[in-house]
């Protein structure tokens, strides 16, 4: 009997481990596909390296989401038990709870050795296996990372800009070299590429027919004009190839090695703690999945009215609260308040005691006392009994469709709230599973995470509530079908869509809500919070759009690039502009002012400013160019307005409609490609309406999987929306790329899972 028993409470724990580890590395592999992934595929890389890659994440993931997993398992097995008053039979036949305690800790046990080994073992190797291809992908797809009409400005003191490409390279390059301040330099050529020597680890910039201009920053009258057949640029391999990739992370360190580095740092400081942390991380995390285990079935002892979506929520609530202590425990020791083993083991040690706890409280009887017990399964039989004889006569009549639409939107919002709360759940946990390596090496790492936590919001919301109707569709009409409410509806004389029709009105309705966003609170919260990841990271962004920064092109293909903007008083500082001739690409006129004032802003896109202290020089444009020079105090010019050149021109994510209607409008007025700012500004249409799409689709999965169970839905649901957001990055990357049409691509997974849903709609039996 004991051994169908522990049998049993296996086969009950494993299905919903598998499905939420699933989920878990799903959600966990939703930032590299977009940071990664996407810009690879965009840039045309090979799908087999970008499988490999994504592939190779994985095993990183399995260490947080293994504890994670088994601990809903665990959870929603108890409280299905529970629910099912299994428990309450098994007590009353002199079963324990700690008799229950030996297969859940037998899975403890396998979970704390398979993590372990992915903890010690394939986790380090994965993230050498990461760097090892990132480094191949690096050296194999750089010159494709040079995209036309974008300035490049990572050559320490060299900046790139090609207006186009062709099969044979770059055509139409502009080159400033200013790594020799007495002497700066710029190039232009009408085609140019890299010459990479891999084995040597040289870089050149090889530039062909052109002309190279010189500027003496001590003898501006004294410019040096050279055309050129072909001249080669020596790039620092450094600044194309960074040295890290090259070398071992502390994440491929083993725990022997970990200590040892700790222990050669000088100070022992922030850079100390976090080696050491790493290491007692190995360990921790893995011995987490007994302790949860165990915690899980005792909380799954008390919570069985809540169902298993409800005791999936349970799960997401603990583990947000042990990551919770583990990073505030990061944050003390790496500011030296506290020992790094400390941070690390104190939510074991917390997580432990808990559950002593716990099992201790529901093995004296507390929650499920037998004498309350007795004849709770005789009235759940007589409330059943009296329910099937009301819906026995239950007539079409009496079924008003306002009380309809009530009852179905009462299931309906009861699931998408507890769904919204598990989705976003899961989310915050892997922004803070991704933010971990850089968050807790600066000081304040506490307040940066809820200050990122805090405007990341909106954009978790935004993915979250698609999702969270997907999962509530399927589970509301996996209920009513389970039930067999929709049989009775239907034999009342009420059609399926009639059904329905509530539910596509409140996704209607969260579409809605998700064009206002956009529009209202997404660009500014997004904006806010990739300044304070920028500051968590470290870094700050090379690749600089052609509206952006001291380097862009103007409207009629002139090269403006600016010192210092003061947008108060209208004033440009260190100013240079490069206008080209309209026939071919060849310098027409350069000019250099210490500053520039604008006065008046015509009806025109022209603007009027005041240019003091300069020179300019004038090209004859021909084969071999002479330049003539003229000094002056203040001249007047016509040129652009402090509106376009002092313009910031952010991600798409971070504008509003109106910001990529300009930008589409100004790009290719310019001759720049704008296919990236289409496919973002398609994708504010198409990506809302995905809550009316997939209400669609999960009416036949609903009717399909409702006598399986809620928990089937959140799988399926989980399984579809991440579908539909492949397809999207992967539809959207290609035409960024101009594989094909820009706003084909946002539009095409909205219509290929539109589809599907009518397709399925009409097939299934209802």
């Amino acid at each position: 009997m004991f051994r169908t028993l522990d049998r049993y409470i296996v086969r009950e724990v494993i299905p919903p481990a598998a499905i939420a580890l699933a989920v878990f590395t799903l959600a966990l592999e939703l930032n590299p596909l977009g940071n990664i992934a996407e810009p690879l595929i965009a840039r045309g890389a090979d799908w087999t390296d970008i499988v490999r890659l994504m592939v190779a994440l994985v095993p990183q993931s399995l260490g947080l989401t293994i504890p994670m997993s088994l601990l809903v398992g665990v959870l929603v097995a108890a409280a299905r038990l529970s629910a099912d008053r299994e428990y309450v039979a098994a007590q009353a036949c002199g079963i324990s709870l700690y008799r229950l305690l030996r297969p859940v800790t037998a899975l403890g046990v396998a979970g704390w050795a398979v993590s372990s080994y992915v903890m010690l073992v394939a986790a380090p190797a994965a993230v050498s296996n990461v760097r090892a291809l990132g480094w191949r992908m690096l050296t194999t797809y750089v010159e494709d990372d040079i995209r036309p009409r974008v300035f490049l400005t990572g050559f320490r003191g060299r900046t790139i800009y090609i207006r186009d490409l062709s099969a044979t390279g770059w055509t139409d390059v502009f080159v400033s070299d200013e790594t020799d301040g007495r002497r700066p330099a710029v190039y232009i050529a009408s085609r140019g590429h890299l010459s990479i020597d891999r084995e040597k680890r040289l870089v050149n910039l090889v530039l062909e027919n052109g002309t190279r201009h010189i500027m003496p920053a001590d003898r501006p009258d004294k410019y040096e004009l050279l055309d050129f057949r072909r001249v080669t640029v020596a790039l620092d391999w450094a600044t194309v190839f960074p040295t890290e990739p090259l070398q071992k992370t502390e994440y491929e360190l083993s725990v022997g090695d970990l200590r040892r580095r700790a222990a050669d740092l000088p100070d022992g400081g922030s850079e100390s703690a976090e080696l050491l942390m790493i290491a007692h991380e190995r360990f921790a995390f893995p011995l987490a999945c007994p302790l949860l285990a165990i915690l899980g079935l005792a909380l799954g002892a008390s919570t069985g009215r809540s169902g298993r979506l409800g005791s999936f929520l349970y799960a997401l609530a603990i583990i947000f609260v042990y990551y919770v202590i583990l990073f505030v425990g990061r944050s003390l020791a790496t500011a030296g308040r506290i020992a790094a083993w400390q941070a690390i083991w104190t939510p074991n040690l917390l997580l432990a005691a808990t559950t002593g706890v716990l099992v201790a409280f529901r093995s004296e009887g507390h929650g499920h006392p037998a004498a309350a017990s007795a004849g709770i399964v005789d009235r759940l039989r007589a409330s059943a009994a009296i329910a099937v004889e009301a819906a026995s006569r239950f007539r079409g009549p009496r079924l008003g469709t306002r009380t309809l639409d009530r009852y179905v939107a009462r299931i309906y919002f009861k699931m998408f709230w507890l769904a919204l709360v598990g989705v976003a759940g899961v989310f915050y946990i892997s922004t803070l599973t991704d933010l971990a390596p850089h968050l807790f090496r600066m000081p304040g790492a506490a307040r940066l995470a809820i200050s990122y936590l805090l405007f990341d919001t909106p954009q978790i919301a935004y993915f979250a509530i698609p999702l969270s109707v997907l999962v509530s569709v399927l589970v509301t009409i996996g209920i009513l079908t389970s039930n067999s409410e929709i049989v009775v509806m239907k034999a009342c004389g009420v059609g399926l869509a009639r059904i329905v029709a509530p539910l596509l009105m409140l996704s209607a309705v969260w579409s809605a809500v998700l064009f206002g966003m956009q529009e209202y609170l997404m660009a500014p919260c997004n904006r806010r919070a990739i300044e304070i990841r920028r500051q968590i990271d470290g870094s700050q962004p090379e690749w600089y759009d052609v509206l952006d920064r001291t380097w862009m092109v103007g409207r009629t293909g002139a090269i403006y690039h600016y010192a210092d903007l003061d947008r108060s008083w209208h004033t440009l500082r260190g100013v240079s502009v490069f206008q080209f001739s309209s026939r071919e690409w060849r310098l027409r006129q350069r000019l250099v002012a210490a500053s520039m004032v604008q006065v008046q802003t015509r009806e025109t896109a022209a603007a009027s400013w005041i240019a003091s202290d300069g020179r300019t020089w004038t090209f004859d444009g021909q084969a071999t160019p002479a330049a003539t020079t003229a000094a002056f105090a203040t001249r007047a010019l016509e040129l652009e307005p402090m509106e376009y050149l002092g313009s910031m021109n952010p991600e798409p994510e971070q504008m509003t409609f109106g910001e990529l209607g300009r930008s589409i409008a100004e790009l290719p007025a310019g001759g720049h490609d704008a296919s990236r700012y289409v496919v973002a500004l398609n994708r504010r249409f198409s990506f809302p309406l995905v809550t009316i799409i997939m209400t669609l689709m999960a009416v036949p999965f609903g009717l399909t999987i409702g006598r399986s169970g809620a928990l089937h839905g959140v799988a399926a649901g989980i399984c579809l929306g991440f579908g539909y957001w492949l397809a999207s990055s992967v539809f959207a990357a290609m035409g960024s790329g101009n594989a094909f049409s820009p706003a084909l691509a946002a539009w095409l997974p909205d219509i290929l899972f539109g589809a599907s849903a009518v397709c399925l709609l009409r097939i299934t039996r209802t």
